[in-house]
């Protein structure tokens, strides 16, 4: 039976500075064969200029539908952003990078298809209250529940009523490398 090769997840918060020393000072702890990063993998197309020294940010990846260009997503990276340094990480150690998420092309058709749905049948009925969205009151729902928001949870066990300035205090402020993941993970 082949060996099984560990897998080690790295979270993060986008243009997160304190998570981006981090996620270099992991990397340099793990040295994997194989970075990914959350985005469009359309992106991989793309991610060798990375490596380039006129490249410098603050950078963007674009992924537009070419018959109708404003449909697009857009990937924005800074110097401090962690996408950035891990990928910049794997392009100097000679380590495979790609990006891995639900294709830019399938989030694009699924948002043209949307677009189309929308339609005014001319019909002014109040069809009740508003449902709850995904952000409401996360931190109360039950452990296990899907909607629990787990940031909220760890900052109100930690005695923080907002969870941006718990990650702030917890995370970003703070060195550690490897062992900062295994404690937020």
């Amino acid at each position: 039976m082949a060996d099984v090769a560990e897998v080690v997840v790295l979270g993060i918060r986008h243009h997160g500075p304190g998570s981006a020393r981090a996620v270099v000072d992991a990397l340099d702890q793990v040295r994997p064969d194989v970075v990914l990063i959350e985005g469009a993998p359309e992106l991989d197309a793309v991610v060798a200029l990375m490596a380039s020294p006129g490249m410098r940010p603050p950078v963007a990846g674009l992924v537009y539908a070419p018959e109708e260009t404003r449909r697009a997503a857009f990937y924005p990276m800074a110097v401090f952003s962690p996408e950035w340094v891990a990928a910049r990480w794997a392009l100097r150690h000679g380590v495979d990078v790609h990006f891995a998420d639900l294709p830019a092309a399938h989030q694009l058709a699924l948002d043209h298809h949307a677009d189309h749905d929308d339609h005014d049948d001319g019909d002014d009925d109040d069809d009740g209250p508003p449902l709850e969205g995904p952000d409401d009151d996360r931190a109360a729902a039950e452990p296990g529940d899907p909607g629990v928001d787990p940031i909220s949870v760890l900052a109100a066990a930690a005695g923080f009523d907002d969870p941006e300035r718990w990650w702030e205090d917890a995370v970003e402020h703070r060195r550690g490398g490897l062992g900062r993941f295994v404690a937020v993970a």
